[in-house]
């Protein structure tokens, strides 16, 4: 690996997102006492109070906004916080590391200013790779799933990937634009590549790969379990209940010409409701589902695959098509079957008799 002499460099990873973003920027947080020793220093931010600087593992999400001239934060204190932060490392000969998923979204001139910032670093563009066919199954888990708090419980795979598709650029996968889009600005040759897939089948930590094989430093710590064992991820489990969930609602909604509410939050209501819905199917059959491979995405996944192999050639690390060929096939999404569903007489006076039961526990307003 070679390295301009006495040039500090800056590790920019800019996700995307569903690549182990957040695993990857926790872990980080968790080394950036041995990250200093080896000179590689991690972005600071001020706490919620404003009182003293720590460094959050996901206070990139500010600058990036402040880099998109975004008027739910302060862009020009943000931009200041990280110009100070850039100057004080390159006066001090300071590595540093920036990871952020959202980074990948940014347009071509927003790259070119996070370029002209980085004006003194030797840069090299970390992007993680994940075929896009499992990649869209979990964008749209990602925004669907209880936790969000806008989540609409919950937007059909169908029916989110067309609005993906047409409306919602940060919701699709879409690697070769983006890639396109950092090379264009900081060169293919400062291009580096990381086969989510690929090194999950090497059975490596895709953290390490970036610190090990792109920065060059703590290649001695394959093992990150002891920084890794409490790290959050985000594990997908099935949608179905809450596209009941989704049902019951809409028939909340429309009691008493529309003015019928749930009393506490959606999230409070959803929790109540899948405890009545786990005891439902001790003694009930489930809804019927609908289950599909998405075989018809199959040629685009598999044309964007071989084209950023392509493109990408040995600026690709722990390449692997048959890995990400493998996880495509393996690809399923499940549904509610909605046209059995609205006919199914069982789950139709469940859902009556649940709305009468929350009534009479005070759960809902307004009706």
């Amino acid at each position: 690996m070679y390295f301009l002499q006495g040039v500090p460099r800056a590790v920019l990873h800019i996700g995307p997102a569903k690549t182990s973003s957040s695993r990857i920027q926790r872990i980080l947080h968790n080394l950036k006492d041995e990250l200093i020793d080896v000179n590689y220093h991690l972005p600071h931010y001020k706490s919620s109070d404003g009182t003293q600087s720590t460094s959050d593992p996901k206070g990139l999400a500010k600058f990036f906004s402040a880099l998109q001239e975004s008027p739910l934060v302060n862009a020009a204190a943000e931009i200041k916080i990280m110009t100070e932060f850039l100057k004080t490392s390159l006066d001090h000969k300071h590595n540093i590391i920036l990871s952020a998923e959202a980074f990948s979204i940014l347009e071509q001139h927003q790259i070119a200013k996070l370029k002209e910032m980085l004006h003194g670093f030797e840069v090299l563009v970390v992007f993680v790779y994940r075929d896009v066919l499992s990649q869209i199954v979990s964008y749209h888990f990602e925004f669907n799933r209880f936790e969000q708090a806008s989540t609409q419980f919950s937007t059909s795979f169908s029916a989110f990937l067309l609005k993906s598709m047409s409306l919602v650029p940060k919701r699709r996968p879409r690697p070769l634009w983006m890639l396109s889009n950092y090379s264009t600005v900081f060169g293919v040759e400062n291009m580096r590549i990381i086969d989510l897939h690929g090194t999950n089948a090497a059975k490596k930590e895709v953290t390490h790969v970036m610190l090990c094989q792109i920065a060059g430093v703590l290649c001695h710590r394959s093992n990150l379990t002891d920084v890794s064992k409490n790290v959050f991820s985000n594990p997908s489990y099935s949608l179905i209940p809450a596209q009941v969930f989704s049902h019951f609602k809409a028939y909340v909604v429309k009691q008493n010409d529309g003015k019928c509410r749930f009393c506490d939050s959606l999230s409070t209501a959803y929790t109540h409701f899948m405890v009545r819905y786990n005891k439902e199917l001790v003694s009930s059959p489930p809804p019927k589902n609908i289950s599909n491979g998405l075989s018809l995405l199959h040629p685009y996944a598999k044309q964007v695959d071989a084209l950023l192999r392509e493109t990408y050639k040995d600026d690709i690390l722990e390449g692997n098509r048959e890995a990400n060929l493998k996880r495509m096939a393996q690809v399923r999404v499940e549904e509610l079957d909605e046209d059995q569903f609205l006919e199914d007489v069982h789950w139709d006076k469940w859902i009556r008799f649940e709305f009468q039961n929350a009534l009479l526990e005070g759960r809902l307003c307004n009706c």
